[in-house]
């Protein structure tokens, strides 16, 4: 028989948990748990053969464990052989699926190289979904659960496959499972980072964090390609849970190996991964200067305040250009247009009363489009733009005595459409801020396509509707553009001022001034210096030299004043992170 420590014995939890079954179950009293004491004080409570626990049908039993907090069943589990086979079997966690998550029972089983287990393993999956990952989607729990103990199972692998195609395999379950690309990176890397702060410090997982460091470290297709802050987090762990594992050549290795990995962080797309990269590149550690990090000596000039300039140059802004028109079709598509409704004179027929209804945009294709920049502001241009639109038309005329009606449905061509934005950008209390915006949107023609009708409802539609439906395109369009550039307003103002380091510092990410436009060329001043508790360090320092050639030969060029990095000194040194005791000995 197993013995456990005095305060935390089955036998008396069992007693605990029992007494509110006596009154259904007479028979079953907390005086009925006979227990023998030794003299010996480290001798535990143990159950005598005879006790009346042996009388208990396997359902009750159950019943009864599945009322214990889980962090005591394998305790309980230990007591006797015929319990210990209940927890092997499917009755029991069937039992504690269906009064923890009751809701578990509707949930579909789903395809996908990760499938549904047993009842077991689907209260492990919903309990590490609620508990570790915090997720409340009832849709999604049990799923990113199975996930998280699939990854768990192959980690623990002696021979674990590679980190790229365990990555590859959480994609293709989400993605079939109807999440987004997009939806399915940020769920896969949420995963990975809750598995690796909750592995246990063995030397098993200091073997697998090795091996997964040490991976192939060129750039992988997708969905193979490991996210950044996943691999920054085995380096992490290595380097600080880690590191007395490590002899020196191994430590030599794993340094060069992440200077090696970190340079090569992608284009910046988007102001998120700026941030990310700014978060990363200003750690304590400072085993930094990534690859598009580049110094200009030609903006030692630069008097506004900002340590940090940010220059995208023209093949930069045309990148933007094209991410933003691509991503405002996407989001966009498909628009529903207003309804229209117009009276014709049809020639032997009369009047009659025409509406389109159900009109949409499905599709648009743009042929060219520029980006300039000017004092006055920002133009994006769109040019000879088509689209493709769908909708529903009806009619209705009185012939003698008799309404005569009929209905169908019609594609629309839209031909030479131009779509011309302009904005303005300026500082709003260390905020970009979009100040004047301007859209104009013209369309040169149309050709409609009519399926069924009679054969006079052909022209009808163009003398009724041909410029009804220009002039809404034209306002829609205007419109939606107007929406998407509030947004991308409110979204500039939400970017955070300041970044976290760590419990020591933090990073000021005001903007310095207005943003200065130049020939095809957009320049920005962050203020860039290391914070203590949110307090500014004032520092001296003069910009770097230049590494790498002109700014329009790369999308960003980044120029770093050495202030920078003497406000990170500062900060760390007043904090006595950077301070060394020496013992006696």
């Amino acid at each position: 028989m197993a013995s456990f420590g005095m305060s935390f014995t089955p036998v008396l939890l069992l007693r605990d948990y029992l007494l509110p079954l006596t009154k259904a179950y007479p028979f079953i009293g907390y005086k009925s748990i006979v227990m023998n004491r030794s003299k010996e004080e480290n001798v535990a409570p143990t159950m005598k053969d005879d006790s009346p626990f042996g009388k208990l049908t396997e359902d009750l039993l159950i019943e009864i464990f599945i009322r214990i907090p889980i962090t005591n069943w394998e305790q309980v589990s230990c007591v006797r052989k015929q319990w210990a086979n209940l927890f092997r079997g499917e009755c029991l966690w069937l039992a504690a699926l269906n009064r923890a998550y009751p809701l578990a029972s509707k949930t579909k089983s789903w395809i996908g190289p990760i499938r549904q287990g047993l009842s077991k393993r689907r209260y492990v999956a919903l309990y590490i979904s609620r508990n570790i990952l915090g997720v409340d989607d009832t849709d999604i729990d049990e799923m990113l659960g199975h996930i998280y103990v699939f990854l768990n199972d192959q980690l623990q692998l002696s021979t674990m496959p590679a980190s790229g195609i365990l990555h590859g395999t959480l994609i293709d379950q989400l993605i079939v499972c109807g999440q987004s690309k997009e939806e399915a990176g940020e769920l896969a890397t949420k995963i990975w980072l809750a598995l690796l702060d909750n592995l246990e410090d063995t030397k098993h997982t200091f073997t697998v964090l090795k091996s997964i460091a040490q991976e192939y470290d060129g750039f992988l297709p997708y969905p193979y390609s490991r996210p950044i802050k996943v691999q920054w987090k085995v380096f992490e762990k290595l380097f600080v849970d880690f590191r007395d594992l490590l002899d020196h050549s191994e430590y030599c290795d794993l340094i060069g190996i992440a200077k090696n990995k970190f340079q090569t962080i992608p284009y910046f797309s988007y102001p998120s991964t700026l941030f990310f990269f700014l978060e990363m590149a200003l750690m304590k550690v400072m085993t930094i200067l990534v690859l598009f990090v580049s110094v200009s000596s030609t903006l030692a000039q630069s008097n506004n305040g900002g340590h940090i300039s940010i220059i995208v140059s023209e093949t930069g802004l045309k990148f933007a250009k094209d991410y933003l028109i691509k991503k405002v079709i996407t989001t966009t598509l498909p628009l529903q247009l207003p309804d229209i409704e117009n009276k014709v004179k049809i020639p032997l027929i009369g009047k009659v009363r025409m509406g389109l209804s159900n009109i949409q945009i499905d599709a648009v294709h743009v042929q060219s489009s520029k980006m300039e920049t000017r004092k006055d502001g920002i133009i994006l241009s769109v040019l000879g733009a088509t689209a493709n639109l769908s909708m529903d038309w009806s009619y209705t005329y009185r012939a003698s005595f008799f309404e005569i009606s009929d209905h169908g449905d019609a594609s629309v061509e839209v031909k030479g459409m131009n779509v011309r934005i302009t904005a303005t950008l300026v500082n709003d209390n260390g905020s970009l801020k979009i100040a004047s915006r301007e859209n104009d949107c013209t369309v040169k023609n149309i050709d409609i396509h009519i399926n069924g009708g009679a054969s006079w409802l052909y022209q009808g539609v163009v003398d009724a509707f041909q410029k009804m439906i220009i002039s809404t395109v034209e306002k829609t369009v205007s419109t939606k553009i107007v929406e998407k550039m509030k947004k991308l307003d409110s979204f500039l103002q939400s970017l955070p001022k300041q970044r976290k380091i760590d419990d020591s510092a933090a990073v000021n990410l005001t903007f310095t001034g207005n943003p200065v436009l130049g020939n095809s060329s957009v320049e920005v001043d962050i203020n860039g210096l290391f914070m203590p508790k949110g307090d500014d360090i004032k520092v001296a320092g003069s910009r770097s030299s230049s590494f790498f050639g002109g700014v329009n030969k790369r999308m960003v060029t980044i120029s770093v004043e050495e202030g920078v990095f003497n406000s990170a000194t500062l900060v760390y040194f007043n904090a006595k992170v950077m301070h060394l005791v020496m013992e006696e000995t």
